[in-house]
């Protein structure tokens, strides 16, 4: 089972065999669920295995080069049988659809790719045409490999928490159970809408209350922690997933935790993310800005109206 319960796996990667030893993907990213074809496939009509494969994928990766784009099975039928899912490819605004390029886009320009892979943004594994990055033996974060790595792992824990948290609106609406008649609603797929997404945002004297509190919530939501000194564009992208946001601080760090509170509200304006801004502080009432995008998490409620809030406001 994937990390997205309605799929069995994480990742089907989509490659030509001719550029198999190259990027190595499917031996790193360990940590999703991932289907690959270990076999000499191209040209063959599609087996039931990876039928199956494809229908239970959350993500299909495309790894596109220009033998890839000549196939005749990668896209007329992996990519084309992964369209047909009976789970919309685009869930809300991320598509489950995920690239990474192989050859150099001045080589295979995006736009010699067909829908949909044109769409989402690629991770370039080629800085110079005809020289694809070579995995190096050892893992160093200064080597463009792994670097495009991280992005591309990055653009995938995206796509599955946004996977995670099931459809709604008129997508559930469209669906049905096997056998079912194509009016009736998929009672199945409405009772997979999964927790929400919670940051617990936090600086480092408060990490141990941090981890103590994603537990206490780990029945009634998902977590991610994150540490008030991380990046900004790490701190960026948590945002962009977050349904909710949790600040965990001292009264000491008020300064800080107004500071990034604002950043959160300007974020939620423009995109509808985080729903929510919980302030998790001694004196949570004190803080200075009082909206209804903030809720207080004081000792005696915790955050069950916090998790609440974020439930009740789900699209």
């Amino acid at each position: 089972m994937g990390f997205c319960q309605d799929f069995q796996y994480d990742v089907f990667v989509s490659y030509a065999h001719l550029n198999n030893q190259s990027l190595g993907l499917h031996e790193i990213l360990k940590k999703p669920e991932i289907w690959r074809d270990d076999g000499g496939l191209d040209g063959k009509v599609i087996d039931s295995g990876i039928g199956a494969a494809l229908e239970s994928s959350a993500v299909f990766l495309a790894i596109v080069s220009n033998a890839f784009l000549k196939s005749t099975y990668c896209c007329p039928v992996e990519l084309s049988a992964f369209l047909k899912s009976k789970f919309p490819v685009k869930v809300r605004e991320y598509s489950r659809v995920v690239v990474a390029a192989y050859d150099a886009l001045a080589d295979v320009p995006a736009s010699t790719w067909p829908d949909p892979l044109n769409q989402v943004q690629a991770v370039e594994f080629c800085a110079t045409p005809g020289l694809p990055y070579t995995r190096p033996e050892l893992s160093d974060p200064a080597q463009p490999y792994w670097q495009k790595l991280n992005e591309l792992a990055r653009k995938i824990h995206a796509v599955l928490l946004e996977v995670k948290k099931g459809l709604s609106g008129e997508q559930v609406s469209t669906l049905t159970l096997p056998g079912a008649t194509p009016a009736k609603p998929a009672a199945a797929w409405r009772s997979r809408w999964l927790k929400p997404n919670v940051v617990i945002m936090h600086g480092m004297p408060e990490a141990p209350k941090a981890k103590t509190l994603a537990k206490e919530l780990a029945h009634k939501c998902d977590t991610l922690l994150l540490p008030n000194d991380a990046p900004p564009d790490r701190q960026r992208r948590y945002l962009q997933t977050a349904d909710g946001l949790i600040l965990l601080f001292d009264c000491s760090d008020t300064n800080w935790a107004v500071d990034q509170a604002m950043t959160s509200l300007e974020t939620a304006a423009q995109q509808g993310r985080p729903k929510r801004l919980g302030i998790a502080t001694a004196s949570p009432d004190d803080f200075p800005l009082h909206s209804d995008f903030v809720v207080p998490i004081d000792a005696v409620s915790g955050a069950d109206a916090f998790i609440q809030s974020l439930q009740e406001n789900s699209t």
